[in-house]
């Protein structure tokens, strides 16, 4: 005897229709430019929470040695990909609140990441 699971239906009743479009959300907006987020970086105090709800994107970087970087663990080949420069220079953290996200790719693998901000990670690149 095979069960049925999916959709789950009550004696005929229909299910809702499915809309063509994504529904709105806060991250549903244009993405930005991780200069973008850099300039709201600069502009806060070192060690303040910052809450940001935006998509930002940005281009596959090459850390250097000895500096500071925000960035999130690659799921493709496990190491630490830096995301962006610390303005601050390793002085103090920024920690992020919010939904935001940031999208860029590993500078090991070139794999595209999608971190979510409250789980970046802050660093010294020591290659």
């Amino acid at each position: 005897m095979i069960r049925r699971l999916w959709p789950f239906s009550k004696g005929g009743t229909e299910p809702p229709p499915v809309s063509a479009n994504a529904p709105e959300t806060a991250l549903s907006g244009p993405v930005k430019d991780i200069p973008a987020l850099e300039a709201i970086m600069r502009a806060a105090a070192p060690g303040t929470m910052l809450e940001v709800n935006e998509v930002f994107a940005g281009a596959r970087i090459i850390p250097r040695e000895h500096e500071w970087y925000y960035g999130a663990r690659c799921r493709w080949c496990q190491r630490t990909a830096a995301a962006l420069h610390d303005p601050h220079e390793g002085q103090t953290r920024l920690r992020f609140s919010g939904r935001g996200e940031i999208h860029f790719h590993c500078h090991h693998c070139n794999g595209l990441l999608k971190a979510p901000l409250p789980q970046i990670l802050w660093f010294e690149f020591d290659g």
